[in-house]
């Protein structure tokens, strides 16, 4: 979302108690999933939510969906650009998607 241009309350008829604000929004168009990223994306998400006051770095490592290694943990979250002290409500959906596309 981009903010454009303001316009005062004097533009309408009848003038309303505000101002206004004119913006853009762009829709997210991610580059379409392979049925593997697809499913590994649901399964990750799906973990993720079942455990939403967890940590990642916790959820990663103990979560029997994931099943990944403690070890591969901090090297995947940093190729993935995210902190392991977030929670998953705090990811964003590209976030997701990088860590899906970084895990072994």
């Amino acid at each position: 979302m981009e903010r454009l241009f303001g316009i005062g309350r004097h533009a309408f008829k009848p003038k309303p108690g505000v101002d206004s604000t004119v913006i853009r929004i762009v829709p997210f168009r991610p580059e379409p999933l392979s049925l593997e990223e697809e499913l590994s994306l649901r399964r990750l998400v799906r973990s993720a939510f079942q455990w939403r006051r967890k940590q990642l770095k916790k959820i990663l490592r103990d979560h029997e969906a994931l099943n990944i290694s403690p070890e591969l943990i901090e090297d995947v979250a940093e190729r993935a650009e995210i902190d392991l002290t977030d929670r998953p409500e705090r990811l964003s959906p590209e976030a997701f998607l990088r860590l899906v596309r970084t895990l072994p």
